[in-house]
């Protein structure tokens, strides 16, 4: 029988990344419809930078905490290494596709749609915890 303190912990483990990951789509649908009341351009900037980071996050999680074991610390930074390459590889594929194919494309709306996204979860989690 397994300990439940183990269990807890891995399951909490898994769970911090699930959380963010919900708060960043939150953020990005809050950011396309504000958005796009200003104009449909800079909503969909904003959407595309916002879900460039929300994708490439979430495959991160799912590479590196899926099979998420801490007994193994050696393979779980391995994993942590090429998981960062692919998400690179893909925002610079996203980014080039939108600069490619999206006309009108707002720039500025795209960067801030993506650094938000990318950064607010962590704000608001540094945030909560200091209560």
């Amino acid at each position: 029988m397994r300990p439940i303190r183990k269990t807890y912990a891995v399951n909490t483990q898994k769970a911090i990344p699930r959380r963010i990951l919900a708060f960043q789509a939150l953020a990005l649908a809050f950011l396309g419809a504000v958005g796009m009341l200003y104009a449909a351009p800079v909503g969909l900037g904003a959407v595309i930078g916002g879900g460039a980071a929300l994708t490439a996050n979430a495959g991160f999680a799912l590479g590196v905490f899926a099979r998420y074991d801490a007994r193994e610390p050696g393979r779980l930074a391995a994993r942590m290494y090429v998981a960062e390459g692919v998400r690179i590889g893909f925002i610079l594929l996203i980014f080039g596709l939108a600069f490619l194919c999206v006309r009108p494309l707002s720039l500025p709306a795209l960067m801030v749609g993506f650094l938000l996204v990318q950064t607010l979860p962590v704000f608001v989690a540094s945030g909560r915890g200091a209560e």
